[in-house]
């Protein structure tokens, strides 16, 4: 049996709104101690603003490794996305 909801292949660009639907695929989850928010709902926003500057500055495609590891950065409330953001 396949699955019927195939994920999309990661050199497709992610608009905003994709992109945050994305990072928000499980839901709004709680993160504990976070300096850039205390849920995904939260942290999607700002991962994604890190992903778009990442990608604008290097000409990085927004792709799911890419919206991934911003919102790694953001939930673990890594000082690389304030510098990021504030540059």
């Amino acid at each position: 049996m396949t699955d019927m909801k195939t994920p999309r292949p990661s050199s497709i660009e992610f608009s905003r709104r994709e992109g945050i639907a994305y990072l928000m695929r499980d839901g709004d989850l709680a993160v504990p101690a976070g300096r850039y928010g205390s849920t995904t709902r939260e942290c999607a926003p700002i991962a994604w603003r890190v992903a778009y500057l990442v990608a604008r500055e290097t000409g990085a495609t927004i792709d799911e490794q890419l919206l991934d590891h911003a919102m790694d950065l953001v939930v673990n409330s890594h000082e690389d996305v304030a510098y990021i953001l504030n540059t």
